[in-house]
């Protein structure tokens, strides 16, 4: 059977990924939730975030050819301190 990738939003602003042989309802996600040790959903959250990563890694490999392109211009830079304030 082919795997699926099931992308959980959470009420607090975070999405997981987690791969499985079915698509998971909600149901399924607060049954997995309410029964998983924390090792176990430590576990899985770590292997979304390390799929997310590989995601990441190929996606900057692609903005950098595009860098790489001899008609390369910059639109617009902007400017922000550590805090997160536009300067």
């Amino acid at each position: 059977m082919e795997s699926v990738i099931n992308e959980i939003e959470f009420n607090f602003e975070q999405t997981v990924s987690i791969r499985t042989d079915v698509k998971l309802s909600k149901d399924d996600v607060k049954q997995i939730v309410s029964e998983a040790p924390a090792e176990t959903l430590e576990e899985i959250i770590y292997q979304s975030l390390v799929t997310d990563e590989l995601y990441l890694r190929a996606r900057a490999r692609e903005i950098a050819a595009k860098l790489k392109q001899d008609d390369l211009e910059v639109n617009r830079i902007e400017y922000w301190d550590d805090e997160g304030n536009k300067v």
